[in-house]
C-alpha cells in the first residue's frame, strides 16, 4: 500500500508530496513531486507493476545524470568505431559545452535569446 504525505522544507513550507510504497517482496520506494495527482498516479503505476510482476527497480537509473551517460558513450561506444570515433567525439564535446537549456528542443519550451 502507498502512503502518500505533505513534504515541507525547513522553514514549514509546502513544498510537495512524498510517496513511499512498501510491498512484501520487493525492496520500498520513495519518490517526491509537486502535486498530488502525480504522486497517486506514480504511486497506482509502481504497485500496478509488483501485482502484475512486470516491476523493475528504476532507482539506480534515475540517478544516472546525463553527463555520465555521455561520458560512457564515449567510452563504450565511440572507442569501437572508425577511427576511434573521433568526429563524434568532436561533436559530443562540442554538444557538453553548451549550456543544457540550449540542447532542449522549444517545442515544449517557448525560449528568448537576449
Amino acid at each position: 500500500m502507498a502512503g502518500v504525505s505533505a513534504a515541507y522544507d525547513r522553514g514549514g513550507e509546502h513544498i510537495g508530496w512524498k510517496v513511499s510504497i512498501r510491498k512484501k517482496g520487493f525492496p520500498p520506494q520513495f519518490k517526491t513531486f509537486r502535486t498530488k495527482a502525480d504522486a497517486l498516479a506514480w504511486a497506482a503505476v509502481v504497485e500496478s507493476e509488483m501485482v502484475r510482476g512486470v516491476w523493475r527497480d528504476r532507482s539506480e537509473s534515475e540517478r544516472v545524470t546525463l553527463k555520465e551517460c555521455l561520458d560512457r558513450y564515449a567510452t563504450d561506444v565511440l572507442t569501437n568505431r572508425k577511427n576511434g570515433g573521433r568526429r563524434g567525439l568532436s561533436f559530443l564535446l562540442q554538444w557538453q559545452g553548451l549550456p543544457i537549456w540550449l540542447c532542449v528542443s522549444n517545442a515544449d519550451y517557448e525560449v528568448s535569446l537576449p
